[in-house]
Parts: structure tokens; sequence; C-alpha cells
């Protein structure tokens, strides 16, 4: 008597079906389940990320959280010469003790800042500190209003204007201001 077609569908324990089917599905002995420590690893790293925010290696990328804001500002140091240069090539710098109340202000309340490169910034100024006479140089919060931001109403409160053009270069304003040494 042929087999039943039940019968000749079976296959011995721990292989697959023919046609995959099981495997495909989930439900067969290749089935992969998600390790409850892997698991746990990730959630315990969300909510340290979520508390911490900006800490070492656990971060929150705000960048995708909305749209993209109106204004945007940098920190950086302008020489006797006019030209601004990065704060990240000195070799040492002296400010006075109130830089950072200055340039986090009220007056900067206006522009947006990327909290990553405001953190380089306070680290040079920690790591880098000028023994002896240093060239004068200004540390500057510049800010930009760029052309007509994805949330405009949202960002009107933070810098009333009205929105600009796409096309024209951005609005420039010195927020803050602060003299310092600097060894180039």
């Amino acid at each position: 008597m042929p087999p039943s077609p039940q019968r000749s569908e079976r296959t011995p324990q721990g292989t697959p079906p023919p046609d995959g089917a099981a495997a495909r599905s989930g439900t067969g002995p290749r089935a992969r389940r998600v390790s409850l420590p892997a698991l746990l690893a990730v959630v315990v790293y969300v909510v340290i990320a979520t508390a911490t925010h900006h800490v070492w290696p656990f971060y929150v990328f705000d960048m995708y959280a909305f749209a993209a804001p109106g204004t945007s500002s940098r920190i950086s140091l302008i020489d006797e010469a006019g030209h601004t240069r990065d704060v990240r090539d000195v070799r040492a710098i002296r400010c006075p003790p109130e830089t950072r109340a200055a340039l986090d202000g009220p007056t900067c309340n206006a522009w947006w800042t990327v909290v990553a490169r405001d953190d380089e910034v306070w680290e040079v100024l920690r790591t880098r500190a000028l023994a002896g006479p240093g060239e004068p140089a200004t540390l500057v919060r510049r800010g930009w209003r760029w052309g007509a931001p994805a949330d405009a109403d949202e960002d009107a409160e933070r810098a009333p204007r009205a929105p600009r053009p796409a096309h024209d270069p951005p609005e420039a304003t010195d927020c803050a201001r602060v003299r310092c040494e600097v060894r180039w």
C-alpha cells in the first residue's frame, strides 16, 4: 500500500520539511530565539541613553527626532586679524571663569545649539589651560538664521523673525563675546 500523503510529508525529527515552510515561519527547529541577555542589554542601553542623553557611550540622536530648526550656533574663536578659527585648533587657551555662563546665557537662547560641539569646546577650555602670556582672541557664539524652517512656528518663539527665503545666505549674529588669551 502506498504511503499516505500525510505520512510522506513527515521527516525525521530535527530536519525541516522539504519545502522549508517551518524554517520560514519561525516555528521549526532552525528558528532563532532572541536571547534574554541580549534583549535585556538593549533595554538597559535605551533606558540609560534616554536618562543620560549625551554621555559616552550612551547617546540619543536628536537629529532624527524633529524637523530641522531654523537657527543654529557654534562657538568659535576670532583672532586679532578678525579671522574665525576653530577652538580645537589652539594649543592652549585661558578665558575668564564666567565664560560658559556668558556663552550659554540668556542672550544666546534664541539660537539652536549642538550639545556635542559645545562639549568639545568646554573640554578644550578644561584640558588646554594656558600658562604664561598668549595672544588676545575673542571666544564667540555665532548664530545663524537659515531659510524658512520646517517648524517655523515653533522656532519663532526662540528667535522671532520672518522666515528668510531658502536661497538667501544665512543671517549671522554674534550673541556673546568673551575675551581670552590663546597660543596657536
